[in-house]
């Protein structure tokens, strides 16, 4: 197994063959946006692959900032069929060391479950269990994006302690600031810091 840049070929293949079906309506983008991030140089997609078949995938906003990047994945997900089987987690700890040099901190947005509706409710405690048990941290940080209320957790990388809430609001704040035009920004985005 081995990590890999995905072409654009790959990325949009795997958005309108993959992603349509990984993810509800309402979390995924339009893929122009994607294209439009990616042109705009501030979008990496990796790939989990071996014998040319990508097992997982991890979309990840890229945002320069003090001589390095703030990432954030936007979208990770494994492969039908293959889920359960720690392709997921081989894509997290091979993506840590590709990230680790280039990142002053990775981010991963994941649903409130104290917010989520009760039919949703088990789905997102899953997901936030499945991000601790591969070493991704609950910042204790969370934000109202869209209607959704979120919790925000970094990917540690070695022994670095955790970054401090009020960073961790600075930090994500670097890329929507960047991403979002200003009425997206200023009305549909709170922070909790009161928490």
């Amino acid at each position: 197994m081995h990590l890999k840049e995905l072409t654009y070929d790959e990325i949009k293949s795997i958005y309108n063959e993959r992603m349509v079906d990984d993810f509800p309506d309402d979390e995924l983008k339009p893929f122009f946006i994607i294209e439009q991030h990616i042109k705009d140089g501030i979008y990496d997609c990796y790939g989990l692959c071996e014998d040319n078949q990508i097992y997982a995938y991890a979309y990840c906003l890229r945002v320069p900032y003090k001589n390095s990047n703030v990432y954030l994945i936007d979208y990770l997900a494994v492969k039908k069929n293959y889920r359960s089987r720690g392709y997921g987690s081989e894509l997290i700890k091979l993506l840590k060391l590709e990230l680790k040099n280039k990142a002053l901190v990775v981010l991963v947005e994941v649903e409130n479950p104290d917010y989520a509706a009760p039919e949703k409710r088990e789905e997102c405690l899953r997901r936030l269990s499945y991000y601790i048990r591969n070493g991704i941290v609950d910042t204790g940080a969370s934000e109202y994006l869209y209607h959704v209320e979120y919790k925000l957790l970094e990917m540690l990388f070695d022994t670095n302690p955790p970054k401090p809430k009020q960073e961790i609001f600075d930090l994500i704040d670097v890329v929507y600031s960047t991403i979002f035009p200003e009425e997206i920004y200023k009305n549909q985005l709170s922070y909790h810091k009161e928490n």
